[in-house]
């Protein structure tokens, strides 16, 4: 193959997000995104503060911590912000595949922010994806996440990186996605982002391409005529999140 081909298709490659991350638009759906997602503010957490997880799971901030060192004996170090995703393999969006829909079934999401003890936030989320059958998802496990300065690529824009877009256990040891151009006992490119700002999480383009192909999604912000804040959603995890490189994801499904 000569150089000419070889390079665009590399560099296409690099800029593709949860596998594949296609920018058409949905047929009657609007791809839509806050630009929270492009802030990146100094945050108010002191240098020698970060999380930690004590011997019998409890998560805590400690003065002390701010690496693996200097965290106390038999306890982990988790940084400066930590997500933890609580869901089910059951999960499903609810009517006309809307994460706001009826008997829509969604995981929990606690963010523990930089801020110390009173930053702690709980979202709606989504992590099986839009069709898990057909795209897979992430398995369970504990994994790092990143603010990615390049970002997501497509319109529904995004800087948290998970594993720095890196391969991540697929969820069965198995990633059915067609549109995979990985190892199929992994999944790459995956990021936190949110769905539609209605709520749509479905698949489009005749099922081809999903609003998540296996990244976790949190609920989209909510406003009410007044333009007040009705849920903690995509724009208030954007602003808990404001100033921090890289912290703890734990995905976990009972």
């Amino acid at each position: 193959m000569s150089t000419k081909l070889v390079l665009p298709i590399l560099f296409a490659l690099l800029f593709v997000s949860c596998e594949v991350d296609p920018f058409e638009e949905t047929s009657g759906k609007t791809l839509d995104v806050g630009s929270l997602s492009k802030m990146k503010a100094p945050h108010t957490c002191k240098d020698e503060e970060h999380w930690v997880e004590a011997a019998d799971g409890t998560i805590y901030w400690d003065e002390n911590a701010t690496s693996q060192d200097t965290t106390k004996p038999g306890e982990t170090y988790l940084g400066e912000a930590v997500i933890l995703f609580n869901g089910s393999v059951n999960e499903k969006p609810g009517t006309e595949n809307n994460l706001f829909g009826e008997d829509a079934k969604l995981a929990k999401a606690k963010v523990y922010g930089p801020s110390g003890t009173n930053d702690i936030k709980n979202y709606d989320g989504f992590t099986m994806g839009s069709d898990n059958k057909k795209f897979g998802a992430i398995a369970d496990g504990r994994y790092q996440f990143n603010y990615d300065d390049r970002g997501k690529s497509g319109k529904l824009q995004s800087h948290w990186a998970v594993e720095n877009r890196g391969n991540i256990p697929a969820l069965n040891g198995y990633n059915p996605n067609p549109n995979a151009s990985t190892n199929r006992e992994f999944k790459n490119g995956i990021f936190i982002h949110t769905s539609n700002k209605n709520g749509f999480a479905g698949t489009y383009n005749n099922g081809k391409n999903g609003i998540s192909e296996g990244c976790l999604l949190i609920v989209p912000s909510i406003y009410d005529t007044e333009g007040i804040s009705i849920n903690n959603g995509w724009d208030q995890f954007n602003q808990q999140l404001q100033g921090v490189k890289e912290g703890t994801l734990q995905v976990i499904r009972k």
